[in-house]
């Protein structure tokens, strides 16, 4: 009985020394995680802007380019490098200069500048703000282009785009 007595809890320590052999290896192994993660974090801090163009001509790059410079706050001010903003560019255009001219007040020739677009925490999977904006302008029903020739697109680039990345980072700010 003795031999058995002793066997078993020589099988017991071998079992508690095991578990924490294993303990030790698990915990190794955290570490090692926590620094890849750390040294992930400081390679790909920031949000990522990802674009989909449906609608609009070569000026959509102008604007991509311009949007990219307003959100580069967005792109290094986030502690979460796993999150993403969706920009969907439905409608794109200078307009015409002629159109606005002739026919603005019935719309024909507008400048537009049309984005849905949401922020996005990828670890969970969820949408954490979204929005959408239309933005057009009329160009003073085409008086403004009496004056300039290419006034739709510096209205485009230089005031509607901006405005826009304004508003997306007033609302995704709280969430960053």
């Amino acid at each position: 009985m003795l031999e058995a007595r002793n066997s078993s809890s020589t099988k017991n320590n071998n079992n508690i020394e095991t578990k924490h052999k294993e303990e030790k290896k698990k915990k190794k192994m955290k570490k090692k995680k926590k620094l890849t993660k750390k040294e992930n974090n400081n390679e790909s801090v920031g949000v990522k802007i990802k674009y989909e163009i449906s609608g609009g001509g070569e000026i959509v790059n102008r604007v991509i380019e311009r949007m990219n410079k307003e959100l580069d706050v967005l792109k290094n001010g986030s502690n979460n490098p796993i999150m993403s903003l969706n920009l969907n560019i439905l409608q794109c255009t200078e307009g015409s200069r002629w159109g606005r001219m002739c026919c603005a007040e019935v719309g024909v020739g507008w400048i537009v500048l049309e984005i849905k677009w949401e922020l996005i925490d990828e670890n969970k999977g969820c949408v954490l703000v979204k929005g959408a904006s239309k933005l057009r302008d009329s160009a003073a029903i085409g008086f403004a282009d009496l004056c300039e020739s290419n006034y739709g697109e510096e209205n485009l680039l230089n005031t509607m785009t901006p405005n826009l990345a304004t508003e997306i980072k007033s609302k995704s700010r709280a969430f960053l």
